[in-house]
Order: structure tokens, then sequence, then C-alpha cells
């Protein structure tokens, strides 16, 4: 059994995908998580049938998607990573030229290229899927 303050649903499934018979939420009631114990002692049922496959379902839905993200991060150019990784630092498109040695004008078209080959709207959101898949910027 997992317990966890995690309420990301996919993770839970993550979880039954390794052998978990249940996730709970931190916030449950105690004497909600201690019944769950003593039915997981005495062998019986803690999930239904149904309640598995919709966390499997959840989790495998986030796996897909988090690869089809991982899959555009890979089509960066070396120069639109080191942008990208220069706005997860909060960095502005100013501040990128300057450091660069390159014209904002520049800049701007790589933040292009890169909001096109993410499939983002805006540089928040392409900083956003950084997170989503853990990715790693090569100006750390």
């Amino acid at each position: 059994m997992v317990v966890t303050a995690d309420e990301n649903h996919a993770r839970w499934g993550e979880c039954m995908r390794y052998g978990a018979r249940k996730v709970l939420s931190k916030s449950s009631p105690l004497n909600e998580i201690v019944a769950t114990l003593r039915r997981l002692g005495d062998g019986l049922t803690v999930l239904q049938p149904m309640e598995r496959e919709e966390l499997l379902r959840r989790w495998h839905e986030n796996r897909v998607h988090e690869q089809a993200l991982r899959t555009r991060f890979a089509q960066l150019t070396v120069r639109e990573s080191e942008v990208l990784g220069h706005l997860t630092h909060g960095r502005t498109v100013r501040d990128i030229a300057t450091m660069s040695v390159v014209s904002e004008a520049t800049v701007r078209t790589q933040v292009k290229s890169i909001l096109a080959k993410l499939e983002v709207n805006s540089q928040l959101a392409a900083v956003a899927a950084t997170h989503e898949v853990d990715w790693r910027s090569p100006v750390d």
C-alpha cells in the first residue's frame, strides 16, 4: 500500500503498475488507512478492478504524453536548447541576446522555433514542459 501526498492519479497508476495493491492520499482519514491495512493483512480486496484499470489507464496516457513531449525536445538544436535553458532560469530575451552577443531578433526567432517544435504557445508553457519531463538544460 502506498500513502502519498501526491494527488496525481497517473502517478497512483504507476504505483499500481509496480505492484501496489492500494494507493491512498495522506489526507485520508486515519481509520480508512488502518482499515485498508487490516484488509490487506487479511488478504481481502482493497481495490475494485475498475478503479485499478482507471489508474493504470491514466498512467499509460501520461506515459504516452511524456514520450511524445520528450520526442519534441529531441528536435531542438543545441542553440535552441541553450536558449530554452536560459528561459528556464528566468532570463529575458534581452538578457539572452546580451549574453550570447546576438540581436534580440535572433533570440526571438530561436524562441519561436522552440515554441513550434514543442507545440506550445508561450515561453511559460515551454518552461512548464521542461518541468513536466524533467528536461535538463545544457546551461545549468
